[in-house]
């Protein structure tokens, strides 16, 4: 009894663990998604591991896992695209009068709208991410400054003479610390142009200068430090000289600027060492890549490795040099994929002249397959259908061991071959009409019924032998050459001395094997063509191989079965 009771116990303990396990994961993810949901995407996969460490095996978060970091390469790519065209679209929208800079609008404005595209997708993916709510003000300031860009280009070309002269003149006053004239050249530009980014800011720091002298005066002072620090490459100095300038006055855009270039260059200096490990990755996967002459991507590594540093040690060599190797690599495909068709052409004639159809059928569609010429295209869709046609004939012959019927097959056949080798050629006869009744172009059939009418009576058998061949020469005359050479050689096997067979066998199978027969006055001019069209083609020229291959081509027409011809053309047309 204490036993039971303590098992029981046991048993309890083991649902009410396994019971509040469940449930304490269920409340996890539950939690997790709620995060989720509100795009706290840290705190959710904080969770999601938390779940995993406690049940490695569970597939469902694991995929919820795999989600979220699907959700976050999207937001961190977007993010890094968005900051790489801000900074492209800062130089190329920099309007200087003096041409310094490296003002491009149409670049600027490409740069631009794509900076900002691509940060409302990552915004809208994490807008709790923190690097991105830093770079909202700087959007919202390049979206100005586009505008304002767009503005300029809208002015006529004396507007433009007018605008870059107020600019001038209001820094000159700038320079000279006489604010009150600055401020007036500011208005002005304003009024016709009261967008403006450059006659906006220079407007509120000559009137902060005028209302603030003395936080001014400090202001220039912090800048002209931080300057100086930085040009001697101490940034985190000039860094807090600048973060001084913004705390006297938080608009102030220079300070802005050069703290967000400072920040680029340090996180550049962070990255360095892990940027230069991806080119040497990228690298060697180039140059795998064009021993495998994978040309694209190779290009894709080469290009890669430039995005990264402007110059790696070979990398714009090799990048310049694809074009060429796959050009060359293109070519000797074509000249293998040319010899290939050669080849499968050649060994289907052979295959299809000694009636080995199945292997013909093979080869030809190999041929196919690589794409020859149109010219050659043709003529092997005539061999592979005559090849078919000759191998149902022959298939219609024989039994298969698939048959239903193969069994009594044979057995008849066993049979009738044991009573013709025992010389009782009546009863072997008779299995072999048997065997026709069931299968009427059963070969081997066809054979021994001949063989037995020799021994039988030799009078019938000529004159049925005589019937068989008159037959076969019809059927060569209505060009049936499968079925004619099917009875000549079954009189060949019968009877290999029989007068003529030879012949008529080389005939049915030369006229099998030719798409049409070729006369002898023909056959002369093929020739002296084929000599005509080799002597164009050696001359390389344009001109001389398009001759060549009027005269290839019209060989083709005369003689399909022409195989170097055929080769030539598709050479050509290639």
């Amino acid at each position: 009894m204490k036993i039971k009771i303590l098992i029981g116990s046991i048993l309890f303990l083991f649902i009410f663990v396994i019971t509040s396990f469940t449930q304490s994961i269920d409340k996890m993810d539950e939690e997790a998604e709620k995060y989720f949901e509100k795009k706290n995407y840290s705190a959710a996969i904080a969770l999601w591991l938390n779940i995993l460490s406690i049940d490695p095996e569970n597939e469902t978060i694991q995929k919820k896992i795999e989600n979220l970091y699907e959700i976050k390469q999207r937001k961190d790519l977007s993010y890094q695209v968005s900051k790489q065209n801000y900074r492209l679209a800062k130089i190329y929208l920099d309007y200087r009068k003096d041409g310094s800079g490296k003002y491009d609008f149409e670049k600027g404005k490409i740069r631009a709208e794509r900076a900002i595209s691509t940060f409302i997708i990552a915004y809208r993916i994490d807008p709790t991410d923190e690097d991105l709510i830093k770079l909202v003000p700087y959007m919202k300031q390049l979206e100005n400054e586009l505008f304002a860009a767009e503005e300029r280009e809208r002015l006529s070309r004396e507007e433009k003479e007018k605008y870059d002269k107020l600019i001038a003149e209001a820094k000159i006053f700038m320079e000279s610390k006489n604010y009150e004239e600055a401020i007036k050249k500011w208005s002005e530009m304003l009024s016709f142009f009261p967008k403006d980014q450059v006659a906006l800011e220079g407007y509120r720091k000559s009137d902060f200068a005028i209302k603030n002298n003395i936080r001014f005066q400090k202001i220039s002072n912090f800048l002209a430090n931080g300057d100086k620090f930085f040009n001697q490459k101490k940034l985190k100095l000039a860094k807090s000289e600048y973060l001084l300038v913004l705390h006297l006055d938080i608009k102030n855009s220079e300070a802005k600027e050069k703290i967000e270039k400072i920040d680029r260059i340090i996180e550049r200096k962070k990255n360095y060492e892990q940027n230069l490990l991806r080119v040497e990755e990228l690298y060697l996967s180039g140059i795998i890549n064009i021993k495998k002459n994978n040309y694209d991507l190779a290009r894709d590594d080469f290009e890669g490795i430039l995005t990264l540093f402007d110059s790696y040690k070979d990398t714009k060599i090799k990048l310049a040099s694809l074009d060429k190797l796959n050009k060359e690599f293109l070519k000797k495909q074509n000249l293998n994929r040319l010899k290939n068709i050669s080849k499968n052409y050649q060994l289907g004639v052979f295959a299809m002249s000694e009636l080995r159809y199945s292997d013909a059928i093979s080869s030809f569609e190999k041929t196919l397959a690589l794409n020859p010429g149109k010219s050659l295209k043709n003529g092997i869709k005539k061999y592979v259908d005559r090849a078919k046609e000759a191998q149902n004939s022959l298939e219609k012959q024989r039994v298969s061991v698939n048959s239903p019927y193969y069994e009594i097959f044979n057995s008849l056949k066993i049979s009738g071959i044991k009573l013709f080798n025992k010389k009782k050629y009546k009863e072997s006869k008779k299995k072999w009409d048997y065997i026709l009744n069931l299968f009427p172009n059963n070969k081997i059939a066809h054979e021994y019924v001949l063989k037995c009418e020799l021994k039988l009576n030799p009078d019938k058998f000529r004159n049925i032998s005589k019937e068989l061949v008159e037959l076969g020469k019809e059927q060569l005359k209505e060009k049936k050459y499968q079925e004619a050479l099917s009875k000549f050689l079954l009189i060949k096997t019968v009877l290999p001395n029989y007068k003529g067979i030879d012949k008529l066998i080389f005939l049915a199978k030369k006229r099998n094997n030719a798409t049409k027969t070729i006369s002898s006055k023909d056959r002369k001019a093929i020739v002296k063509r084929y000599q005509i069209a080799m002597q164009f083609y050696k001359k390389g020229d344009s001109e001389s191989i398009n001759e060549a291959l009027k005269h290839f081509k019209w060989i083709v027409r005369k003689d399909p079965s022409n195989i170097q011809a055929a080769i030539s053309v598709n050479k050509i047309e290639a």
